[in-house]
């Protein structure tokens, strides 16, 4: 593993100055094949004027600035290198978008730039260690979109970041990261990205990981919601064995896939409202918000789809409550519990009332008083026989609710039905959640 520890990175008076074009022609052998050792370039202290472009190139050493200044731009874009280490270096721009490192790139401790370290694209055989590093970029400090980097990123540390992170599309084969380190909320962009691993001293803990989802580009967190992110952590907490953490990361996707199809009811408002976050020219800009407001409008078809979606809504949020979207089916029991103790304390009162009686009785003479005869009436069993499908407790079919002359109990018989339908509901998504059915 590549030591980047902030303890063997010191810096150094600048005391050679050298120009880029000295350093590019250096290191592609254009001043002598011998000049530069069989270990690499390795240049330390020292001020360089001008850039060193190494666009499309392939430098065959590993290259070590540390603790230099570049005044100018480091540009290996498309190039092919071995290893590039900067600890403790600033550069004006460094750029290394579709570059091929066989080894590891290191931009720690002490290094620094103004401008966004762009690597769209990258293929880094090692690690990518930014710990400690000062992004200063802005509006984008770093970009490794669509960047394959085959064992570790280091992000962790990090002094000072002034712009977004865009991850889009990465894959690394282990995060290694603080939550301290990630840019305030709206600046992250995690669609897409993949990792193999969490490293075991990085915080797993569910309000650290979730307020690190939360921090995404906020459109991708309401009406283009990405639910990638989501899975994409849950997966790698459950193969680390981190089923409770995976399971509230799973239910906090789905709360947010709730939401955001309720705001993307209306298909054509969503797609404006993209098109006009995409564009820059601000009249193109001021007739699609024109267009959208009309979009918005008051309609039969706005309030239909409100209402298709607000019922969808509130369907989703009772199966949250009932069993947490199918993660948590003990809240059914939970739930079955209260239901029968409110049904036990209301067939009890039936009971006394004489509304309840047993089979064997004739209610149409108009006689309900109980002989020694009769078994007992167990209003808890009743409600538990009457709730719950499938069991018989031989309560609800030896006694029935009937109405006495004169009077009408017929908000009682409602509560009666409803009950049976509620249990089989209650039983349904119990069974579901138990096999997994419903989970998303």
């Amino acid at each position: 593993m590549v030591d980047d520890s902030p303890s063997t990175h010191q810096h150094n008076e600048v005391t050679f100055v050298v120009r880029g074009s000295f350093l590019k022609n250096l290191l592609l052998g254009k001043l002598g094949k011998d000049l530069v050792p069989p270990g690499g370039l390795v240049v330390k202290g020292v001020k360089v004027i001008g850039d060193i472009d190494l666009r499309g190139c392939n430098v065959n050493h590993p290259i070590s600035l540390r603790e230099c200044e570049i005044l100018g731009d480091l540009d290996l874009a498309g190039a092919a290198i071995v290893e590039l280490v900067l600890t403790g270096t600033s550069v004006g721009r460094l750029r290394l978008s579709d570059i091929t490192c066989t080894g590891s790139i290191i931009l720690s401790y002490g290094f620094q730039t103004l401008h966004s370290v762009v690597a769209r694209g990258a293929k880094i055989g090692g690690q990518l260690g930014c710990s400690g590093g000062e992004f200063l970029g802005y509006p984008l400090a770093l970009s490794l979109e669509a960047a394959d980097i085959q064992e570790a990123f280091f992000w962790r540390h990090v002094k000072k970041l002034w712009g977004a992170v865009d991850l889009t599309n990465a894959r690394v084969g282990c995060l290694i990261d603080d939550p301290d380190s990630w840019p305030s909320k709206g600046n992250l962009r995690l669609a897409g990205f993949t990792y193999g691993a969490v490293e075991s001293n990085t915080s797993t803990t569910y309000f650290d990981r979730l307020d690190w989802l939360e921090r995404q580009y906020e459109p991708h967190l309401t009406d283009d919601f990405r639910p990638q992110p989501f899975e994409q952590l849950v997966k790698v907490l459950q193969a680390t064995g981190r089923e409770a953490e995976a399971e509230k990361i799973a239910i906090c996707k789905l709360h947010y896939q709730r939401d955001a199809n309720f705001l993307r009811r209306n298909r054509k408002v969503v797609q404006l409202t993209h098109q006009i976050r995409m564009t820059r020219n601000p009249i193109y800009r001021a007739i699609l918000s024109v267009e959208l407001e009309q979009e918005r409008r008051w309609s039969f078809v706005n309030v239909g789809l409100f209402l298709i979606a607000g019922w969808n809504w509130l369907v989703s949020t009772v199966f949250w409550a009932f069993a947490g979207y199918g993660y948590r089916p003990a809240r059914c029991i939970a739930w079955s519990i209260f239901a029968i103790a409110i049904g036990g304390w209301i067939f009890s009162d039936l009971y006394q009332s004489g509304n309840i009686i047993h089979v064997s009785q004739n209610p149409i003479s108009g006689t309900y008083e109980q002989n020694g005869n009769l078994p007992i009436f167990h209003p808890t069993a009743y409600a538990a026989d009457v709730f719950i499908p499938l069991i018989d407790f031989r309560q609800a079919s030896e006694w029935i609710l009937i109405e006495k002359r004169g009077e009408s109990i017929q908000p009682f018989f409602f509560f009666y039905w409803v009950y049976i339908f509620l249990g089989w509901v209650f039983a349904a998504v119990f069974a579901a959640s138990v096999t997994g059915l419903v989970r998303k």
